[in-house]
């Protein structure tokens, strides 16, 4: 709510849209009687026209529009997006929302839409780490509640070590003293794992070994053929929307389900949260976790947007990015601002440790 309420302070909030997955009913009632929520599907903005038209029916001729992003929804409508006369500028917050504005953009070489995103900025990392604690501490309370016994002897495997798998691998390795096995498809992060006391593996053994598999690429992580390969019984949690993560076309990971609410099944293989982001199921729990560093991100995402209502030194063929100093100027204003430093303080430690081998 802050975040809406600050952006309604600079300017008309003409729409927003809620992605249902993620939907905290008190935040939702609290807001809808204040703005207007768009009834619009994620699957309907890829319909040619619905986007434009769903931006042009919500603003007004002389006022001028910027499109705030979380997920990348509106990337593949952005060639009929260019035709909105007042559409600014778009700003996106997740790594995933960023590549699909980097693949609309790789097809759109007359683009005039500057889009911003702060996915890889330093004032996204706190937050991104935050997120993956919360995942792995969600897949374990549901793992209790299904009666995984010994979970503790089991073979962890986390695909992804961005800011989100490190979350995930940091916490259970330092609160629960768990094995952790890592893969990341870039090799150049291989060092950078092993420094950080973590097994790093190839794709197929992380598949063929782990009993709880963590998703966090945000990007088609699994497919068809690997299910065949997965550890019999592996539960696996995903750190985003399952269309995203999952790029599976043969399997419908709705069907066998063996929970009514929080697990679903193919081939003896468990998706917990039927294969969406695990965090999600307990939103009050995730807002406790993400703050106050949720607020850096807000920070990040209106400086961005005020940069787009500049409309100067603005890119339209490739992603525009907040230079080292505005993004450096956030993080002291924020870190000046925190209310408990003691505590606050051993987070940054403890985040700038899983870093270490980035300096």
């Amino acid at each position: 709510m802050p975040l809406i309420e600050t952006l309604n302070k600079k300017g008309r909030i003409a729409g927003i849209i809620a992605k249902p997955n993620s939907i905290n009913y008190t935040t939702y009632e609290h807001l809808s009687d204040k703005y207007k929520f768009l009834k619009t599907a994620k699957e309907d903005l890829l319909v040619p026209g619905v986007a434009a038209n769903l931006v042009m029916d919500s603003i007004r001729p002389d006022e001028k529009a910027i499109i705030i992003d979380i997920g990348g929804y509106f990337a593949g409508a952005l060639s009929s997006l260019n035709n909105v006369s007042n559409l600014a500028g778009i700003v996106e917050d997740t790594e995933n929302g960023l590549q699909k504005y980097e693949r609309a953009l790789s097809h759109l070489p007359n683009n005039n839409i500057p889009v911003f995103s702060i996915a890889r900025s330093r004032t996204k990392d706190f937050e991104d780490y935050l997120i993956g604690r919360s995942i792995a501490l969600s897949a374990l309370e549901v793992l209790r509640k299904e009666k995984v016994e010994k979970w503790k002897n089991k073979n962890i495997g986390v695909i992804g070590f961005g800011e989100v798998g490190r979350g995930i691998a940091f916490y259970l390795k330092d609160r629960y003293e768990l094995n952790v096995s890592v893969y990341d498809r870039n090799p150049e992060l291989a060092e950078h794992i092993a420094l950080s006391g973590f097994m790093t593996v190839s794709r197929a053994k992380i598949l063929q070994n782990s009993d709880i598999l963590f998703c966090a690429t945000g990007h088609a992580s699994l497919f068809d053929e690997d299910i065949q390969f997965i550890k019999k019984d592996c539960c696996i949690a995903s750190c985003t929307s399952r269309d995203d993560e999952f790029g599976f076309k043969s399997f419908d990971i709705m069907n066998g389900t063996i929970s009514p609410r929080n697990t679903s099944s193919i081939n003896g293989i468990h998706f917990i949260n039927c294969g969406n982001a695990v965090n999600f199921m307990r939103p009050d729990r995730l807002e406790r976790i993400l703050s106050p560093y949720i607020y850096l991100t807000h920070s990040a995402l209106i400086e961005s947007a005020a940069q787009i209502d500049t409309g100067k030194d603005l890119k339209t063929t490739e992603i525009n990015m907040l230079d080292k100093d505005r993004e450096q100027k956030i993080i002291t204003d924020f870190r000046c601002g925190l209310k408990n430093p003691n505590k606050n303080s051993l987070f940054i430690n403890r985040f700038i440790a899983s870093k270490i081998a980035d300096r």
